[in-house]
């Protein structure tokens, strides 16, 4: 058996550590969540206790740092609890909030392939509460959990339906 650190892949058979997976010391992340990318890439979400490190990564199948994935941005000021890659590469990631490289952000922010914060998409929920989980939905929506009572000024106990632009559903009642 190989010994690793936080992460690791398994064989399917026999549930022996893969060797030829390393993310070294790629992060520190405690809680991490995992989303396999359709490229066999791996995004990972959690809370890191060092605070030079961010706490969204992105792995290459081989289990190393993607180094498009940049950390030229000194990334988010409190963890991360969920990403999913959406079409085109971008990255939607569910935060605690605070702020990415020091510009404020909501719950919910989206980042580039690169990730690079997207400006332009609107966070719905940034009331008290956190986010816990995003589930894709028909139509380039997303399904939003967590313990929030808002979205966007609208009362949403805990779950809310995203438009593609990060606007409330107003049609979707939870």
């Amino acid at each position: 058996n190989t010994s690793r650190k936080y992460i690791a892949r398994l064989d399917a058979t026999t549930a022996a550590s893969d060797s030829g997976f390393d993310s070294g010391n790629v992060f520190n992340l405690e809680g991490a969540r995992l989303q396999l990318q359709s490229d066999g890439m791996i995004l990972v979400a959690g809370v890191d206790n060092t605070a030079e490190q961010n706490r969204i990564k992105r792995l290459l199948s081989t289990g190393a740092a993607d180094p498009t994935f940049s950390s030229a941005n000194t990334g988010f000021s409190s963890g991360a609890s969920a990403a999913v890659q959406l079409p085109g590469g971008q990255v939607l990631v569910a935060v605690f909030g605070g702020n990415f490289s020091g510009t404020p952000i909501g719950k919910i922010v989206r980042l580039s392939s690169t990730a690079v914060l997207d400006g332009t998409y609107t966070p719905a929920v940034r009331s008290a509460g956190n986010v816990s989980g995003i589930a894709p939905a028909p139509g380039g929506q997303w399904i939003v959990a967590g313990s929030f009572q808002y979205a966007n000024g609208l009362p949403r106990s805990g779950l809310v339906r995203l438009n593609a632009d990060g606007t409330t559903d107003p049609a979707f009642m939870s």
